[in-house]
């Protein structure tokens, strides 16, 4: 028996994925809320991606860019996001290729460049270890931000 859509839940659900991009994880949750009833979630999740709205691929990449340009987070943390919206492994690591070797690496540098400059420490061991712990607070990998503060050392 062919069960009838409940129009005024997926239209929620269309406004909700047309306004920004979602993952299955949050459209799930989302969905949940509106009904219970476990055929009706099915058929609305399953419209919703037969018909473009949701695609995790998409929400990857545009999260993982997103976080990178306007919140300035690394890999590890962009993973961590992604992991925790329940995105597929295989599609985390394409996103993260999307951000590109030398972009990643001059915003390492400039986070660090212009946070030195913030930072109070006593000597340069105090604000290493201060310098440290912000940028992977923020996700970079720890050789990377060894490299970067070693080459701000030497100029």
């Amino acid at each position: 028996m062919n069960e009838p859509l409940n129009q005024k839940v997926l239209a929620k659900l269309m406004r909700y994925c047309a306004f920004q991009e979602r993952s299955s994880k949050d459209v799930f949750n989302k969905l949940s809320t509106f009904t219970n009833e476990s055929a009706q979630i099915q058929l609305i999740y399953n419209y919703l991606i037969q018909h473009n709205y949701l695609n995790d691929q998409r929400f990857a990449c545009s999260f993982a860019s997103g976080k990178f340009r306007m919140n300035k987070w690394g890999r590890i943390k962009i993973k961590m996001g992604l992991i925790n919206k329940g995105v597929d492994s295989k599609l985390i690591d394409e996103a993260l290729e999307q951000i590109s070797e030398e972009d990643y690496s001059k915003t390492l540098y400039d986070l660090a460049v212009n946070k030195m400059k913030l930072i109070k420490a006593k000597n340069d061991f105090e604000l290493k270890i201060k310098l440290k712990r912000y940028l992977a607070n923020k996700g970079y990998e720890a050789d990377k931000v060894n490299q970067v503060i070693e080459s701000i050392n030497k100029h």
